[in-house]
């Protein structure tokens, strides 16, 4: 084994999140490729540290992501390169920003013929109320989902609609989000 790693763990701080490691011993380490994921299968290198070398004494490493979002899980591994081009992948970790506070994207596609989507980041988990009202202030359908907290995707039906300008109204933790929605009919 190329190396012995004692831990890899990190640590969500304000905007960013801080990795480090720690290997107790190393041969032939040319060093650690930092990799990060925002679905845990597509994972980018983010950052090299050099290793070193070999050793028998422990060796601590740190790095700092700078280019975090709240409320979006990112996967983290290590991926460990030997001097002569072979390497290892370290366990995988899973670290959040937490959202401070409720956050309500807008809707995609939009115009829409059937379904769209909108991002919803929350501090807590919660039940979201999904109203769309026509420009005459009527309530065309209401919906209710639940979310989890972080920031999650809810998909909101519009098949059946008629064509024109919608308010889509989302309330949750006692408060409401406005925003405007076409609905398109297709030829």
């Amino acid at each position: 084994m190329p190396i012995e790693l004692a831990y890899f763990r990190g640590e969500a701080q304000d905007d960013q999140i801080a990795l480090s490691w720690l290997t107790l011993t190393e041969s032939n380490n040319a060093g650690f490729e930092i990799q990060r994921s925002e679905n845990g299968r597509d994972y980018k290198t983010i950052h090299w540290t050099d290793g070193w070398g070999t050793s028998t004494s422990p060796q601590y490493y740190s790095y700092t992501d700078t280019e975090v979002k709240k409320g979006i899980d990112y996967f983290y591994r290590l991926y460990q390169l030997d001097f002569d081009g072979t390497g290892s992948y370290s366990n995988w970790i899973t670290l959040q920003l937490p959202v401070a506070q409720i956050q309500v994207g807008e809707f995609f596609p939009n115009p829409t013929p059937s379904t769209t989507s909108c991002y919803i980041n929350s501090p807590s988990d919660d039940i979201v109320n999904i109203d769309i009202i026509a420009a005459n202030g009527v309530v065309q359908r209401q919906d209710q989902q639940y979310i989890t907290a972080g920031r999650q995707l809810i998909e909101v039906d519009c098949s059946g609609l008629a064509g024109g300008f919608y308010l889509v109204r989302i309330t949750l933790n006692n408060m409401s989000f406005n925003t405007k929605l076409s609905i398109s009919i297709p030829n």
